[in-house]
């Protein structure tokens, strides 16, 4: 590198693992939730029909942010390695 080159960003590789280590969440509270509301589903587990539902809903909810985040960290990467 020489004195009138600047050197790359960092800032890709930072969002991007944090965008990565917030799919992985999303990920992990969609396999939960979606666990528990299959084994109420299938009589495994003892639960109100109420907190299925909400499991159902936060299994979705889950999948939908581990997608968006999984998106965005793709796309720190490709932003700052222009």
């Amino acid at each position: 590198m020489t004195a009138t080159d600047t050197g790359g960003s960092d800032k890709g590789l930072g969002l991007s693992m944090l965008f990565g280590a917030l799919a992985v969440l999303g990920a992990i509270a969609a396999a939960g939730a979606g666990f528990a509301a299959t084994a109420s589903l299938r009589g495994g587990l003892d639960l109100p029909e109420a907190t299925t539902h909400a499991m159902e809903v936060n299994a979705a909810v889950g999948f939908g942010l581990a997608m968006a985040f999984g998106v965005m960290a793709v796309v720190a990467v490709q932003w700052y390695d222009a």
